[in-house]
């Protein structure tokens, strides 16, 4: 992770489209209910994620990560420290696969699809008062939660630390620096199969840990599960079953198509 992850697009000469994931969000039905008819939604904190009692949503090192910036021109240079972040953010949690799989990791078979993140992360912002800034992406895993760069050679007596412990504000900048917003996207490798997709609301103040809001502007952006199939059918096959006949129909088709070349 020499580099950090891109998170802004350059215009371009010609367009050049990007085709962002939909973002599945596993709920127990009374709140998809409560969603959809009133547009009320629980926003968490990241403290909230340390304290969840569901150890499949329970990160206890959330909130925290190991910041390096190692140099090794003359004599070399390595700055290490232990980061707190994400105090004056919430924070929405999805995933990039629906599955019958997560659903049972879940504990829940309801849910809905953000069709669009981005716009539904603009209208909560609409909905949170101090609201400074926001952030999207996918997460990648590591088995350590931690980032290291070279930030090239440094001159160390900016960098100042306290008799408790505390930086200066030039290590912190630069510390900041280092750590870029890769740290909101880090999970341990063990969470690897929920494919998690985050938004983040960032805050002037910290935040407590959680919010609630009504935003009945944010369903036009989603799809309940049960509405991802065709409405007529009797009934709603599982994932896989889904997944099946999506399958059988691209077949189906590739050998009609097959059969028109040949004639």
């Amino acid at each position: 992770m020499n580099h950090p992850q891109s998170d802004f697009a350059q215009p371009l000469i010609r367009p050049w489209h990007i085709r962002r994931p939909g973002v599945y969000r596993y709920l127990d039905t009374k709140y998809v209910d409560d969603f959809f008819q009133t547009g009320r939604l629980r926003i968490s904190s990241f403290n909230r994620f340390a304290e969840h009692s569901d150890e499949q949503r329970a990160d206890v090192s959330e909130g925290f990560c190991f910041v390096m910036h190692r140099n090794s021109e003359g004599t070399g240079q390595t700055i290490l420290s232990t980061m707190s972040f994400g105090k004056n953010a919430f924070v929405l949690c999805g995933s990039t696969v629906y599955s019958d799989a997560l659903k049972k990791s879940f504990g829940t078979e309801d849910g809905f699809k953000i069709t669009d993140p981005t716009k539904f992360g603009e209208a909560i912002a609409f909905h949170l008062p101090g609201f400074a800034r926001g952030l999207e992406g996918i997460c990648h895993y590591l088995p350590v939660r931690s980032i290291s760069r070279d930030m090239g050679p440094q001159d160390l007596s900016r960098f100042q630390v306290g008799e408790n412990g505390a930086l200066n504000a030039a290590a912190e900048q630069f510390l900041g620096q280092v750590a870029s917003n890769d740290p909101f996207f880090i999970k341990h490798q063990s969470y690897f199969a929920q494919s998690e997709y985050r938004l983040l609301w960032f805050m002037y103040d910290s935040v407590p840990p959680h919010i609630d809001i009504v935003c009945p502007e944010a369903r036009q952006f989603c799809t309940r599960f049960r509405d991802l199939f065709d409405e007529h059918a009797p009934d709603s096959p599982t994932v896989a079953e889904f997944h099946q006949r999506n399958h059988e129909k691209l077949m189906r088709r590739t050998s009609n198509e097959a059969q028109k070349e040949e004639q």
